[in-house]
């Protein structure tokens, strides 16, 4: 249209301008410095956040791990237990199957209780054997009895009165020679190396201390002196002859008996 006149619309007021330059520039500097704390702060608070988010993870995580091997442990703790009920089954079943083969099996004769009766029998014997000797005769006899059995030792006698095998004689001497004075005998000397002449004897052997005689035996008796050792005992060297077999069980202990040191030969 032609001849209207357009009304005047005020325009819209701006936002003021703020005035950066009505500011010194220590003010200017001053509120720098402000934005940068502000700002800094701001950036710790946020680190602060993250450090707590990250500790709690870490307890989360240390928790799922404690609680897992407390699990395990006690997984573990069941089955050595179950393992303990298990093997203690196994024993008493091995037992009872034991028990059940022992009740099965026939009994047995008592050969071993009698094998030992029998040995102490035979110790018995021979003991009170070896301990009569000591009161029985002793004879000398002549040299004509045949005696085809023989067992050698190597005896150590004290000085002075010694009893072997019931036979009671007396011995001293020095490292060069011995003085021997033997029932029914004439003293004699022997020199380091020399022998005496065969012993001849009868000896009757009896049990039970006289009340049983067993058996007589001859035999006879060769020393020959070695010497003296440094404990003052005089050794020699024995050969002793029998007219039956003795077992060397029992001569060894005739003369463990008779206290006297002795080794074979």
């Amino acid at each position: 249209m032609t001849g209207e006149q357009v009304p005047n619309v005020p325009a819209p007021e701006s936002a003021p301008e703020v005035q950066v330059r009505d500011l010194t520039d220590e003010e200017i500097m001053e509120r720098a410095k402000q934005i940068n704390e502000a700002r800094e702060i701001e950036r710790q608070e946020e680190l602060k956040r993250a450090e707590a988010v990250k500790k709690a993870e870490e307890a989360q995580k240390a928790a799922k791990i404690a609680e897992a091997e407390r699990l395990k442990k006690l997984e573990e703790e069941k089955k050595a237990e179950e393992l303990k009920r298990a093997r203690a089954m196994v024993r008493e079943d091995d037992e009872r199957r034991a028990a059940e083969e022992k009740a099965a099996q026939p009994k047995k004769k008592h050969t071993g209780l009698k094998i030992f009766l029998v040995i102490i029998v035979i110790l018995l014997i021979a003991f009170g054997i070896t301990i009569a000797s000591h009161g029985v005769t002793n004879d000398v006899i002549s040299g004509t009895a045949t005696l085809p059995y023989q067992s050698t030792y190597n005896i150590w006698l004290p000085q002075g009165e010694t009893s072997v095998a019931g036979m009671t004689f007396t011995a001293v001497g020095d490292d060069s020679s011995v003085k021997l004075s033997i029932p029914g005998l004439p003293t004699q000397t022997l020199n380091k190396g020399q022998t005496t002449a065969p012993i001849s004897h009868k000896m009757t052997l009896t049990l039970l201390w006289g009340a049983w005689k067993v058996m007589e035996i001859n035999y006879s008796a060769e020393l020959t002196y070695k010497g003296l050792t440094t404990e003052n005992l005089l050794a020699f060297g024995a050969v002793i002859k029998t007219d039956r077999q003795i077992p060397e069980w029992l001569l060894d202990i005739g003369l463990s008996l008779s206290k006297i040191q002795y080794s074979r030969a």
